[in-house]
């Protein structure tokens, strides 16, 4: 299934995560994995392809997979970014149904 949902795309600058996405159609979520990372918080943003900001929330990495809702959200690529300070990952993510 996944196979037909969705590409991820990973794009790093050094942080102190390693996350991975991957949207869930049967649940109507994007599951956001940040693996064995250290920082206290992670602000996750997610942007569609003009900038705007579609979805977010603050995930805390001691709280294993976050889930963030995609109700509402059209099929197509959009951009998810996790900042911890000055530190960022973007993950570009692909929404079909």
């Amino acid at each position: 299934l996944l196979g037909d949902l969705v590409g991820v795309h990973e794009h790093h600058v050094h942080t102190a995560c390693s996350a991975t996405a991957n949207p869930d159609r049967t649940a109507d979520v994007l599951r956001v994995d940040l693996g064995q990372c250290s920082a206290e918080r992670i602000a996750a943003s997610l942007f569609d392809m003009r900038g705007t900001r579609v979805a977010g929330r603050t995930l805390r990495p001691a709280h294993g997979v976050h889930e963030i809702p995609l109700a509402g959200i059209g099929n197509g690529i959009y951009l998810l970014v996790l900042r911890e300070g000055d530190q960022h990952q973007t993950l570009k993510v692909e929404v079909l149904r």
